[in-house]
């Protein structure tokens, strides 16, 4: 009886443990996409930090040379419960190059609900969020920025005009020793996926018939966005985020997006995540390892309790 009773302790055991094992896989693989999360972050700022904030003067972003022409929602979290309220969001800004070669690209996106947000200095404690076209960090496999990117038709308009960062192009160092930030070449579209973005929901204007933002209300929620550049690169070194501004007052576009819903929307009924979603793989996975988990423990204590009485030979 003494040895039967052992048996099943050991049954028992070896069931919880396997299971307190696969907890600890998910575990950490949870903690490495939280990790993961927080090196992006490093690459972007928020609060005070839209274009007059970091040029600390007025800007005219007159220029088109780069702009941003749409942004989609990779994942988001909260609701649209009124005009003031926010969500926070993964979301992917569509960057399109008109001009020859440009340096040292700055993104702002105003996360305070304002005509103006992203260009103007801050309006509040939100302000903006700036982004740039960071390095890899050393032991990503391709560490730093790339002297070529192989360009795709990822719009499907039969063009192979289009990539998908990081990591991003460098186009500049040999001109500027030092420089780590990524720029453009004309002609292209570049996709850059950005985490962490508050947006609030507002309707701040519209755009007229040109295309171009006015404060007209139409009943959608909207946000300003802006870029930045420099298009002299022996003078410009540009070696951290700080530094990916205008070159001067004109070296940069803004204008207004309109977003898929409006501001007393719930944005999860509303805005689809596109794909690079970066939650569901983890959650299925984790669900999927606790229920062999949970079935695994059930067979061992099944067993068991099914098991034979060892027979002592005291």
């Amino acid at each position: 009886m003494k040895h039967s009773r052992l048996r099943r302790l050991i049954y028992l055991l070896s069931g919880t443990s396997l299971a307190i094992v696969l907890f600890l896989m998910v575990f950490l693989f949870a903690s490495a996409q939280q990790v993961a999360a927080q090196e992006d972050a490093e690459d972007s700022e928020t609060g005070a930090v839209c274009v007059e904030d970091r040029t600390q003067k007025n800007t005219q972003c007159t220029a088109n040379d780069v702009e941003v022409v749409a942004l989609r929602f990779i994942t988001s979290t909260g609701n649209c419960e009124g005009p003031g309220s926010t969500i926070s969001a993964t979301v992917e800004l569509e960057v399109q190059a008109n001009s020859p070669e440009r340096y040292d690209i700055g993104l702002f996106i105003d996360q305070e609900g304002t005509f103006l947000g992203a260009q103007e200095p801050a309006a509040g404690e939100l302000g903006c969020l700036h982004t740039y076209l960071a390095p890899e960090p050393p032991g990503s496999g391709t560490a730093g920025l790339v002297s070529s990117v192989a360009y795709e038709d990822l719009n499907s308009d039969g063009l192979a005009n289009e990539y998908k960062g990081p990591p991003w192009l460098d186009t500049d160092s040999h001109q500027t020793p030092g420089d780590a930030c990524g720029d453009v070449e004309n002609n292209r579209t570049y996709f850059v996926e950005i985490p962490n973005v508050t947006l609030t929901c507002a309707d701040t204007g519209s755009l007229d018939s040109k295309g171009d933002p006015v404060a007209i209300q139409d009943g959608q929620a909207d946000v300003n966005v802006c870029a930045s550049w420099s298009n002299n690169a022996p003078q410009d070194l540009c070696t951290e985020l700080a530094q990916a501004i205008p070159g001067t007052g004109s070296k940069c576009s803004c204008t207004l997006l309109e977003l898929p819903f409006t501001p007393t929307a719930v944005t999860l009924g509303d805005v689809s995540a596109e794909s690079g979603s970066n939650f569901i793989v983890p959650l299925l996975a984790g669900l999927l390892l606790l229920s062999v988990a949970t079935l695994l423990v059930y067979r061992q204590r099944r067993l068991a309790s099914n098991a034979p009485p060892m027979v002592s030979g005291d």
